[in-house]
């Protein structure tokens, strides 16, 4: 997956509509780099949002994404373009606040919806529809992409201090050990015959 354009409004630290245009950057490794605060780990929030509709850390509801510097009237809306392969996907999710009756600026839970697109396939509508969409074209669940893809703040350090065998299974994901598993299980069938 790679993600080509990004958009967020009223999402984590960003009160306004920013748009992050990834398809321009062409050339090798990217670092986001900024001061404490200044929104870094909000751009990975907005992309594991828009995929899964959770933020890249699993310490953060979706209700806690909404900017607090802009009232509950306004829609939290993130979206995303992305790339599979040789394909393109526009996903958009959104977190709506419907007003409480009879209680002067008070709001309900906010409600997701969700709308992803994509060529020669009926656009897919609802948060859960989308979400089980992205994971059947991704091949990750949300928490799998998260320890794989993402290793947000802190977790980096959870894979380094993992087990051989955690670690064997998150790297079999990422890379297709499967050859290494068959000569390791032989290997193994044939020190165990003597």
């Amino acid at each position: 997956m790679r993600p080509l354009y990004l958009e967020m409004t009223a999402f984590g630290s960003y009160a306004g509509t920013t748009a992050l245009p990834f398809e321009s950057l062409t050339h090798g490794l990217y670092l986001v780099t900024g001061d404490t605060g200044a929104g870094k780990t909000t751009i990975f929030d907005a992309i594991m949002f828009a995929l899964y509709g959770v933020a890249s850390g699993s310490d953060r509801s979706p209700d806690m994404l909404h900017c607090d510097h802009v009232p509950k009237s306004t829609d939290t809306v993130v979206k995303l373009r992305f790339s599979q392969g040789d394909t393109e996907y526009e996903v958009e999710r959104r977190l709506h606040f419907s007003k409480k009756r009879g209680v002067e600026g008070q709001y309900n839970d906010a409600k997701p919806d969700a709308l992803l697109t994509e060529p020669d396939h009926a656009p897919t509508e609802g948060a859960s529809r989308v979400t089980a969409r992205i994971e059947a074209l991704l091949g990750l669940n949300a928490e799998q992409f998260r320890k794989i893809i993402m290793l947000a703040q802190g977790e980096f350090r959870e894979f380094l201090n993992a087990d051989s065998d955690k670690k064997n299974e998150i790297l079999g994901r990422l890379f297709d050990n499967a050859p290494f598993l068959w000569y390791q299980n032989l290997l193994a069938g044939a020190r165990d015959e003597k």
